[in-house]
């Protein structure tokens, strides 16, 4: 079940991030507000993965190693987030041409 939801809410979020993007060339007046629902989405449908290492290590792992296995999953996880700031002052020219 977590595997569905986590599959759902990634593509959500591929799809507002897209929205969120393509809401900031419009020329309507209200485009701020759907780029800002957009985020607000987005932000909601990021709490779903940072629920995934402890599902993982209580599944997998036996009681005594699941804090070592759910601290090393999160570690990943948060270091992914910040090496996503490095590459991104690395390639401005990338991210621009997605938006």
């Amino acid at each position: 079940m977590f595997i569905v939801s986590a599959y759902i809410v990634s593509n959500i979020g591929v799809v507002m991030f897209y929205v969120r993007c393509i809401s900031h060339q419009l020329p309507f007046p209200h485009s701020n507000r759907l780029a800002n629902g957009a985020a607000v989405l987005l932000g909601v449908g990021g709490a779903v993965p940072f629920a995934g290492p402890a599902k993982v290590s209580s599944v997998w792992f036996p009681p005594d190693q699941r804090a070592t296995a759910t601290s090393i999953s999160s570690f990943a996880n948060y270091f992914g987030v910040g090496m996503a700031f490095v590459i991104g002052e690395l390639c401005p020219v990338c991210l621009i041409s997605l938006c």
